[in-house]
């Protein structure tokens, strides 16, 4: 109750020292680091279970199909094809498996903007915030997330960080060959998801329309640079990612 007699709702929250991943320039070794501690999570997470673990949400890639009618707020003709052509991969090879998949509680929403880090620390990452997003889905899904926020950001090297964190989450918690090379799919799914929902968003309120269609579009130009690598290119190096590490530390 404020001094005026008046009650009040006070949201309360705790507070991490530190930086955003989406503020650093990590080195290689710090992205492993960052899928390192990711791993950790998971492996935490594990065994934990709560009544609503399995809510519908939008974010949850288990639901990615049922997507494909945000198209009709896409209006490139290329990014169109673009778009439907990841679909097709998804239902073709990833829906059919999703009931075999390994499956847990996952973070769900594993961003730049929701990892705390310390360049100077020898950790790197130093915390993990934002768990509204906390959901059971498959495992690869989890790892679908980190790699969207990497691929596409280097124009030159549009995959070299994602492969980092994955290659890091894999000395921590490996992933077979078979669901790892799944990511070259599920990555740029997760990335065309976020897209779709932004520029949807933009649409349905304009009083948030610049806000989302300038975050749509960096993440269309980004799908674009991604893809210009071939599926099969991707998924030999994601395999690679769980090839340990020579005496030399050259892979």
């Amino acid at each position: 109750v404020d001094p005026d007699g008046n009650a009040r709702i006070l949201r309360v929250l705790s507070y991490l020292e530190g930086s955003l991943l989406a503020t650093a320039q990590p080195t290689p070794a710090q992205f492993a680091g960052v899928g390192a501690m990711l791993a950790r999570l998971d492996r935490s997470l594990s065994d934990f279970a709560h009544p609503e673990d399995s809510r519908l949400l939008i974010w949850d890639l288990k639901n990615f199909s049922h997507m494909r009618p945000l198209l009709e707020w896409v209006t490139d003709r290329d990014d169109v094809t673009m778009a439907t052509w990841i679909f097709d991969q998804f239902d073709a090879y990833v829906a059919p498996r999703i009931v075999d998949l390994d499956t847990q509680m996952i973070h769900g929403d594993f961003s730049p903007f929701n990892v705390v880090v310390d360049p100077a620390s020898e950790e790197f990452v130093t915390g993990i915030i934002d768990f509204g997003d906390v959901v059971r889905s498959p495992i690869v899904f989890e790892l679908s997330v980190a790699v969207a926020n990497q691929i596409g950001a280097d124009e030159q090297r549009p995959w070299a960080s994602a492969l980092d964190i994955v290659r890091g989450y894999q000395r921590e918690r490996p992933v077979t060959d078979d669901e790892v090379g799944l990511l070259a799919i599920t990555g740029p799914a997760r990335l065309l998801l976020r897209a779709l929902i932004f520029g949807w968003r933009a649409a349905l309120h304009p009083d948030s329309r610049d806000y989302g269609l300038s975050h749509s579009a960096l993440d269309w130009n980004r799908l674009r640079c991604a893809m210009s690598v071939a599926i099969p290119t991707i998924e030999a190096l994601l395999t690679y990612t769980g090839t340990p590490a020579s005496p030399t530390g050259r892979e």
